[in-house]
């Protein structure tokens, strides 16, 4: 059995090192061609479009003094 020592631990060590620098190189390109691949994002304020569609108003008509749970009574 190994003690930990000789070429086959340095080996080893040499071989994480240099795992551990891909990985950390691999995740820098990524952040950087991700950042990259993005849209500029809008700078300050910028006009709405002034042809947004309204929501349609229900209106549902209850009797007077008949219990309407579900009932929407539209301008309220």
């Amino acid at each position: 059995m190994s003690d930990g020592g000789g070429r086959g631990a340095r080996v080893r060590r040499w071989v994480v090192a240099v795992w551990a620098a891909l990985v950390v190189v691999g995740g820098g390109v990524t952040l950087w061609l991700q950042d990259s691949a993005r849209p500029p994002a809008p700078r300050g304020w910028y006009e709405a479009p002034s042809s947004l569609p309204t929501p349609p108003t229900a209106s549902y008509s209850c009797p007077p003094g008949a219990m309407c749970p579900y009932a929407v009574y539209a301008g309220r």
